[in-house]
This record gives structure tokens, C-alpha cells and sequence, in this order.
């Protein structure tokens, strides 16, 4: 049985040398959930087989960005068909967690965040990253993510914006609208911002 180092990563025992290696070879992984500590060529206890650093994790690591995979126990750049590689549980999943959304641009990729580029947002009822929110939604380039208010910011064609476009009001409301819609009693000002 090889010692346990706790100022490193700790010792594991090579059953193709018969020695006690910090970092098992190529093909097997430190198995710190066994009580004798062996390199495997298989990972225990629900563990996922990390390429990177030759151990067997409970997490993938986020750098470089790896997803556990249950299929066969192992750390993937890129989840199978199907699955998405979650960003928050750092697994491979049928599905988003909660506030994620999914983004399949080149991965399947679920992300907190919508990206600017392209101009996407997250749409909380069908949790996927678009171009455009669904019905009676906002796309809030503040927050990256549909939204049924924009307030305390302005709606104009189905986006939040700071201010409303030149011969747009604001109505009490928050929609940007031309004068002739202007609540009753209410007149388009160019003259304020």
C-alpha cells in the first residue's frame, strides 16, 4: 500500500511497475476512493476519469472546460448527441440544470449568460439561447435574457432599450411609441430625453 501525501496529490500504487507513482501512466487514473490508493484503469464510486491531470474526480475540472459523462465514467471536451454539457454541474445531461440555458451553436452547450456575439438571449420558458424571445417577451440586452418588463428601461420592437428611438415617446407604460399613440392627455416632447 503506498502512503498518502497529503501536501500533494498523494501516492498511488502502479500494479505495472510495482512502485508508488504520484501520477499514474497514460490509461489509468489515481483512484484516491479505494483504500489502497492503486492507479485503475477504471474509475469507483461514481467517479469520472480525468485525462488531464490522470485522476479519477468527482468534478470535471472547469479548465480546461471538461463535462462528466455516465455513459463511461470519463471527463469529455464535447458531450455525446443528446446531452448537454452543463456548465453548472460540470456534467453531461439530457437537459439544462436550472438557471442555465441551452446554447447549440457548434456544442451543446447549457451557459448562465447568453453570449453578445451573436446576439442572443436566454428565454426562461423554453430555456434555450435566441435571436428572438417568444411571445409577449423582451430581449434585454442588459441582462442577456427575455423578460416581460423592461422597466426601468423602455420597450421598442420587442427589445429594452435605454431610450426611445428619435420620434418615439415613452409611454406611461414603457413602450416606445410614436405621438399619435401617446396615452390620453400625453404629447410627444423632442425637446426631452
Amino acid at each position: 500500500m503506498c502512503p498518502a501525501n497529503y501536501s500533494t496529490q498523494g501516492t498511488f500504487g502502479d500494479n505495472t511497475t510495482n512502485t508508488c507513482v504520484q501520477r499514474c501512466p497514460p490509461g489509468s487514473f489515481g483512484d484516491a476512493n479505494t483504500i489502497n490508493r492503486f492507479c485503475v484503469a477504471t474509475c469507483t464510486g461514481n467517479s469520472f476519469a480525468d485525462s488531464s491531470t490522470t485522476l479519477c474526480v468527482q468534478i470535471c475540472p472547469a479548465s480546461p472546460p471538461t463535462f462528466g459523462y455516465t455513459g463511461n465514467w470519463t471527463c469529455l471536451a464535447t458531450c455525446p448527441a443528446n446531452l448537454w454539457a452543463d456548465s453548472y454541474t460540470r456534467r453531461c445531461l439530457p437537459t439544462c440544470s436550472n438557471n442555465t440555458f441551452r446554447l447549440s451553436l457548434t456544442t451543446n452547450l447549457c451557459v448562465a449568460v447568453c453570449p453578445s456575439e451573436p446576439d442572443l438571449y436566454g428565454d426562461t420558458l423554453t430555456h434555450n439561447c435566441t435571436s428572438g424571445c417568444t411571445a409577449l417577451q423582451f430581449a434585454d440586452p442588459f441582462t442577456r435574457q427575455c423578460t416581460t418588463s423592461c422597466l426601468p428601461r423602455f420597450m421598442y420592437n420587442y427589445r429594452c432599450v435605454e431610450f426611445c428611438p428619435q420620434n418615439y415617446y415613452a409611454k406611461l407604460s414603457g413602450e416606445c411609441v410614436t405621438a399619435k399613440f401617446c396615452d390620453s392627455g400625453y404629447y410627444g416632447d423632442n425637446s426631452t430625453t
